[in-house]
């Protein structure tokens, strides 16, 4: 039986396309819907593979009224695993509770960065990072917490910044590293889905 999976996104949704395609070579996962919080995001326009939701924020509305509706959404699509591909919003902790993992004493969301965690939390890691100079950044896939960008790392990935990068060439290399570090996420979960839910040889 195949985890399912619910792709999270704010923004243009590269990563949602680049999972969408790498999920189909996993026998025991499987992404079952994607949820937009934002009414621009092109991925609503998109056809994709799997249904794509919309859960508006709308301003009167309070953040634990928005979490109860994604909830219901995520609920009936039976989602196993979270993940988050460029939402921009910070989860509380009476949601991921919904998705706490006793086996791996963790919250069943991930998410990616655009930094060498802990350096450069926040919603501008691209930015920063190239505002330091530094000369060696990178990408991140952690566990998400109620902190920000503050959960276990699970995965990182590291680039060069070279002297006479513009913003835009840095930015660029980290979106590749991106397009194939998230995909190894899924070769993570199904390892750790075929050692809790396979039987034990006798």
């Amino acid at each position: 039986m195949a985890l399912r999976i619910a792709l999270l996104a704010s923004g243009k949704g590269t990563n949602v396309i680049n999972l969408l395609k790498e999920v189909s070579k996993f026998n025991n996962l499987e992404v079952v819907m994607v949820l937009v919080d934002q009414k621009d995001s092109p991925l609503l326009n998109l056809k994709l593979s799997v249904p794509v939701i919309f859960c508006e924020k709308k301003e009167s509305m309070k953040k634990s009224d928005f979490e109860a509706e994604m909830l219901k959404v995520l609920k009936q699509y039976q989602v196993d695993w979270i993940f988050l591909a460029g939402f921009m919003r910070i989860l509380t902790e009476k949601f991921l509770k919904e998705f706490y993992d006793e086996k791996l004493s963790k919250f069943k969301v991930l998410n990616i960065h655009p930094s060498l965690l802990p350096k450069y939390p926040g919603a501008h890691g691209f930015v920063d990072a190239y505002k330091a100079k530094e000369k060696i950044s990178g990408i991140t896939i952690h566990f998400v917490d109620a902190g920000v960008d503050t959960g276990e790392i699970l995965l990182q990935m590291k680039f060069d910044l070279h002297l006479n990068d513009s913003f835009e060439e840095f930015v660029k290399k980290g979106k590749e590293i991106e397009m194939s570090l998230y995909p190894m996420a899924f070769h993570w979960l199904e390892q750790e889905c075929l050692k809790n839910f396979t039987s034990p040889q006798h």
